[in-house]
């Protein structure tokens, strides 16, 4: 069954803070869920996958550290976790860091901060050239590829198809995109053809990767201007060594 995405998911224990920090990403344009515990955050995210998880730490049954490693240990987190912790205290910003966590924002920064921290993440900067992007409507694929650039000290953005992708990149331009050609919406195909015709997109390296290693598909990616080509069964270090070269590490 494919995941549902959304924005953002938040995990956090008091009902009030979590109308309000709903209130707040949906009036800046942001889909979210809400999980009242780290055990009901662990069945959503059987079923959702959200772009960015900010978690409380202090929450009955299991904390926010014990709710990534617990999801870690059999997954990749496909998203960016934030820990939106009480209380300053450095000892548990050290835990959290170490446990997979991006980053520690106390409650005492303000829900303004936060805000402009989700912003950034999800919107990216329109001066910044620092990630690739990742088009993908296979959860599984898109895991995999993050898991292994991010590995290769390549930052990554998701988008789950062509579509997605166009809208993100009017907020914020990739230094590579590397693109699924089988899917909904707008496939890879028409993802390339879209931003080789568009002046402010067509610099950007665009690698197109299928499960099938058809003639058919590699004419395809060549005719549409396609920079490179996979099939998703090439070596990954074959692929990342690519990939850095097209990102200009």
């Amino acid at each position: 069954m494919e995941k549902k995405y959304v924005d953002v998911l938040v995990i956090e224990d008091s009902k009030t803070l979590c109308i309000v920090l709903g209130r707040m990403l949906e009036e800046n344009g942001f889909s979210y869920t809400t999980a009242a515990s780290a055990y009901e955050a662990l069945e959503l995210l059987k079923t959702i996958e959200p772009r960015m998880l900010i978690a409380d730490y202090v929450m009955p049954g299991m904390d926010g550290v014990e709710l990534l490693r617990s999801f870690c240990q059999t997954n990749v987190p496909p998203f960016y976790p934030l820990l939106f912790s009480g209380a300053e205290n450095p000892a548990v910003d050290k835990l959290a860091l170490s446990s997979g966590f991006a980053e520690c924002i106390h409650k005492s920064e303000g829900l303004d901060y936060l805000l402009a921290r989700v912003r950034e993440v999800l919107m990216g900067d329109n001066q910044k050239k620092d990630f690739v992007l990742i088009v993908e409507d296979s959860i599984s694929q898109a895991t995999r590829l993050r898991y292994m650039i991010e590995k290769a000290g390549l930052p990554c953005q998701l988008a789950r198809d062509g579509r997605d992708a166009l809208d993100l990149m009017a907020g914020s331009r990739p230094q590579l995109v590397v693109s699924d050609i089988r899917m909904p919406n707008m496939d890879g195909f028409a993802l390339c053809t879209a931003m080789k015709a568009d002046s402010a997109l067509r610099s950007i390296p665009v690698v197109l990767m299928t499960s099938l290693a058809s003639l058919k598909d590699i004419t395809g990616a060549l005719q549409v201007g396609a920079d490179y080509y996979f099939p998703k069964d090439a070596d990954d270090s074959y692929i990342v060594s690519k990939l850095k070269k097209l990102f200009g590490d």
